[in-house]
């Protein structure tokens, strides 16, 4: 039988079908649950091929009694904020990018003590069944982040595992998005404990250039890649936002999604680095560019980020 959601999962969310397949919108009643059995006819693209192996490991991960999740997303979308909140939540053991270059922040540490990280290079898919099937005592959920372009073929089946909850994290302000990966790119700030500051050079740094094509294709490239995650995430999913991760709304539902009660006190996270004036952060002669693009590209709102 099909893994499907408690009918309470249901609640409180709502669902829009345009001609191009399942819509997510965000409003009152919060984020949208998407799910393989609910989302109607649509043109799917091509995943990769299913293997034998792959269909044993997958049998035989849905034995295991600990829920499985991840967070899909891309960079700069306060997937480290939300993370690492739930990581600092007990009974759930949460990586960061399990895909990153870097391991020393983004894999804990007993993982890499009893495990063979090595094993995300010669089997990825693999690599993401042992993370999965690897729950100390004491953790009832297990999960990680990722975007679809670390590992395209272990994302691809993630998102066709009915017995993985996706969490979806978009940040929809496209220019936010973008300057902010410019900022942290030039100046090696990446993310800050909560509660501390980033320093004055850092707020006082602007973008030199912006690169209007550029921006372009990274919208192109951003709307292309959550269309298909919400395409193809198969059994439970839900969409939440930037903005729902800073007013922290996003940890609460992401907890009532994985079946957890809110904690008397929310864990620390990280820290917003920038300024919601996101014009501010461009040098002022790139600023008449920057206006001019949002603006043709239907997008004026972008210039600033509630």
């Amino acid at each position: 039988m099909r893994n499907r959601p408690q009918r309470s999962q249901w609640r409180g969310f709502r669902f829009a079908r345009s001609a191009g397949g399942v819509q997510l919108p965000s409003g009152p009643a919060g984020p949208c649950l998407v799910s393989g059995e609910r989302r109607g006819r649509i043109a799917r693209p091509p995943l990769a091929p299913y293997t034998a192996r792959n269909i044993t490991r997958n049998r035989e991960s849905r034995c295991m009694d600990h829920v499985k999740f991840v967070i899909l997303s891309s960079a700069r979308s306060g997937t480290s904020h939300l993370s690492v909140t739930l990581a600092n939540t007990q009974s759930i053991y949460c990586h960061g990018e399990i895909f990153h270059a870097d391991i020393t922040w983004h894999i804990k540490e007993k993982y890499k003590a009893e495990r063979d990280v090595g094993l995300r290079d010669r089997d990825p898919v693999a690599y993401v069944e042992d993370i999965y099937s690897f729950c100390p005592p004491g953790n009832t959920h297990v999960g990680f982040k990722l975007w679809r372009s670390q590992a395209p073929e272990a994302c691809d089946s993630i998102l066709r595992d009915a017995s993985v909850r996706k969490i979806i994290l978009e940040r929809e302000n496209r220019l936010a998005a973008y300057s902010s990966g410019a900022k942290a790119q030039t100046s090696g700030i990446w993310n800050l404990v909560e509660g501390r500051k980033p320093n004055a050079a850092y707020a006082a740094r602007s973008i030199e250039t912006f690169n209007a094509a550029g921006f372009l294709n990274f919208v192109k490239t951003q709307d292309d890649l959550f269309r298909y995650y919400s395409r193809n995430a198969n059994g439970p999913a839900i969409r939440v936002t930037y903005n729902d991760v800073v007013d922290n709304s996003a940890y609460e539902t992401s907890l009532r999604f994985l079946g957890l009660a809110m904690p008397d006190e929310r864990p620390r996270g990280k820290t917003k680095l920038n300024s919601s004036d996101i014009l501010s952060r461009f040098a002022e002669s790139e600023r008449a560019k920057v206006v001019k693009t949002v603006t043709e590209a239907g997008h004026p709102e972008w210039l600033a980020e509630s």
